[in-house]
């Protein structure tokens, strides 16, 4: 019994690891000034930042300046609360957050009881807190935009300043997975990559990828190609993070396959015959709160977990096969899976 008791500690653990400071780099920050309609400084006003994907929340008391600062925040969309004696409560809906973003958001408070409150439909924050030059392939972008090949560094191109020899072919890993982009004019090899700020790429040679993660498991992707801060650095020429999805309060799950076979195509019309091509992308997601129905989690407001697994199969003049390998903050022992949960 005393055994059992122990492995269950240890699986408790590992499932509720906390961030690490590596993955520092892809949270966010919201900051701001909390006052009244003369401009004044608002002290001691209570400020409640909360998730709508999982009713987590953060909170921040302001200054003698009334400024608040909330660090640590994972991408996604927020609701923000502010309270303090002798004002309105004033809530704004819909912040959105994005990797390693910096945003400003002030409230001006009207005289009232905290009893009542008013609601505002959030607009994009300004983000003024750092100067870094950098572009973002949002999730909606990551889920709706073709790629041949399905590899998400062709999103990489997108930006100003970055060109990239690659085929847009599904590539290998290591030293044979290089993204082949070059930022501002640099070397190929002058590029950090990190997944969910950890270091992704090959550190014998610096310039491939260990892993491509299924395009189903990528929340949204940011570029910083200068003036990005200290904690990024390590690379001359940009930073690329790619932030992986977590799961929230509501189970949520989808299967798919990308199928292509000659059978299909036109024949190429200086070719003899058709170019053998035999190409399946399946796999599965799924995700939710982690619970143990009748002990544990049972308000849906503690640990979330997303779950991730494909496979590629392509036959043609190039390639044989290539089967995607574990990755993510948990991984499963079991090949060729993508899996994490985040706590």
């Amino acid at each position: 019994m005393r055994i059992s008791g122990t492995i269950t500690l240890i699986i408790l653990i590992l499932i509720c690891v906390k961030t690490s400071p590596a993955q520092e780099a892809q949270q966010a920050t919201l900051t701001g000034f909390v006052t009244d309609q003369s401009q004044a400084a608002v002290v001691n006003a209570q400020v409640t930042v909360t998730s709508q994907a999982t009713g987590l929340s953060r909170q921040a008391v302001t200054d003698s300046d009334g400024l608040y600062t909330v660090v640590g925040l994972q991408p996604g969309l927020y609701n923000t609360k502010v309270t303090a004696p002798g004002f309105k409560t004033v809530e704004q809906v819909g912040v959105t957050l994005n990797v390693g973003a910096s945003v400003r958001l002030n409230f001006t408070l009207e005289p009232g009881q905290v009893t009542e409150t008013v609601t505002v439909q959030a607009e994009v924050g300004l983000q003024s807190e750092t100067g870094e030059v950098a572009n973002l392939i949002t999730g909606t972008q990551v889920t709706e935009v073709a790629l041949n090949g399905r590899n998400f560094t062709q999103f990489l191109t997108l930006g100003a300043g970055v060109s990239s020899s690659q085929t847009g072919r599904q590539m290998g890993l290591g030293q044979e997975g290089n993204p082949l982009m070059a930022v501002h004019g640099g070397r190929i090899s002058m590029n950090k990559f990190t997944y969910d700020g950890a270091l992704a790429m090959d550190t014998g040679g610096n310039r491939g990828l260990d892993l491509f993660p299924p395009m189903e498991a990528i929340a949204e992707v940011k570029v910083q190609k200068s003036n990005y801060g200290a904690d990024a650095g390590g690379f001359g020429y940009s930073v690329v993070n790619v932030v992986t999805k977590s799961g929230g309060q509501q189970f949520h799950g989808d299967a798919y396959e990308y199928f292509r076979n000659d059978k299909l195509d036109a024949r190429n019309f200086f070719a003899n015959e058709r170019q053998v091509i035999r190409l399946n992308n399946f796999g599965y997601t799924f995700s939710g709160p982690f619970l143990i129905p009748g002990h544990y989690n049972q308000d849906r407001a503690k640990d979330f977990f997303f779950w991730s697994e494909s496979w590629l199969r392509r036959v043609g003049p190039q390639i044989n096969s290539f089967t995607a390998p574990p990755q993510g903050v948990f991984t499963a022992q079991a090949p060729h899976r993508h899996s994490e949960i985040h706590c």
